[in-house]
């Protein structure tokens, strides 16, 4: 078998976070449905206040951060790349959207300080 950067580092990662099962019984369209990890989904979300949430998600960040730091330089490398080939501001019609049935339209918006790149895509109603 052969060795990969990240299974020859596999045994330096720290323990996965385990996400806690709280049985919810969820209802939609009629159909109730038990959802064991509805409550990581803050109410407030985007913005997530329960520390419960939060110390589970900073888990997984950190578990991440593990695996991924061997491959870290070319993780930033092929980010770089993707982030040459788009312009800084773009917008455009989407194929798919240009049939008639549905008019909208995608933004990609770069924000270079913060080092992400964001898409948005935004609907525009057309009145048909």
């Amino acid at each position: 078998m052969t060795k990969t950067i990240l299974s020859q580092k596999a045994d330096h990662l720290p323990t996965p976070p385990h996400a806690p099962q709280h049985p919810t019984l969820v209802t939609h369209h009629d159909i109730a449905v038990t959802d064991e990890y509805a409550w990581l989904r803050d109410s407030g979300y985007p913005k997530v206040e329960t520390p419960e949430i939060l110390d589970y998600l900073k888990a997984e960040n950190t578990y991440y951060e593990a695996a991924m730091a061997p491959v870290a330089d070319l993780t930033d490398t092929i980010f770089k790349e993707l982030k040459g080939r788009v312009a800084e501001e773009d917008e455009s019609v989407h194929p798919a959207m240009a049939i008639g049935c549905i008019n909208g339209a995608m933004r990609q918006e770069r924000n270079i300080a913060a080092g992400t790149a964001n898409r948005q895509r935004m609907m525009l109603r057309t009145g048909i």
